[in-house]
């Protein structure tokens, strides 16, 4: 599965140039944010396929937690569904995916529920802090719905 997701990720960027993927990003920003973060936000989808994979080892991880478990899985839920807050038009509609993911793997990082190897927390940490350069209501709106998860889907999480 992780491999066709690379691939999927990978041919979204083929016959784009950088400049019609910042374009795309152009919109989802906010108007203080510099071209460098919007590489960065740019470039934050390949990223999914080990985001997902450590979502799928925090499953595993939590065998005896079926809270953490269901939060998890809430998100990966978020990630294969087409309903999104941009959209899945590749690669910059898989932004709000990736921020979704990596702010639900901090918390529970954060928590203490799962362990993060020093590459996957910088990974999660370096992508949750993207969430500050998109416009304030996309920004809102993923942030809603990662706390919503967690205190209304699954109360009492940990």
């Amino acid at each position: 599965m992780k491999s066709y997701l690379q691939r999927f990720v990978l041919d979204s960027y083929l016959n784009k140039t950088l400049s019609d993927v910042i374009g795309r990003i152009d919109t989802l920003t906010s108007e203080s944010t510099t071209v460098a973060h919007k590489v960065s936000l740019a470039q934050a989808p390949l990223a999914l396929p080990d985001l997902i994979s450590l979502l799928e080892g925090a499953i595993v991880q939590a065998e005896d937690y079926p809270k953490i478990r269901a939060y998890a899985g809430g998100l990966l839920t978020f990630v294969y569904n087409p309903l999104d807050f941009i959209g899945d038009e590749p690669p910059a509609g898989l932004v709000d995916d990736v921020i979704v993911c990596a702010l639900g793997l901090r918390k529970l990082a954060e928590e203490g529920t799962v362990q993060l190897d020093p590459i996957a927390d910088g990974l999660v940490r370096s992508i949750a802090e993207l969430a500050g350069y998109l416009r304030q209501d996309l920004l809102s709106a993923i942030t809603e719905f990662v706390e919503e998860l967690e205190t209304k889907v699954v109360p009492g999480m940990t």
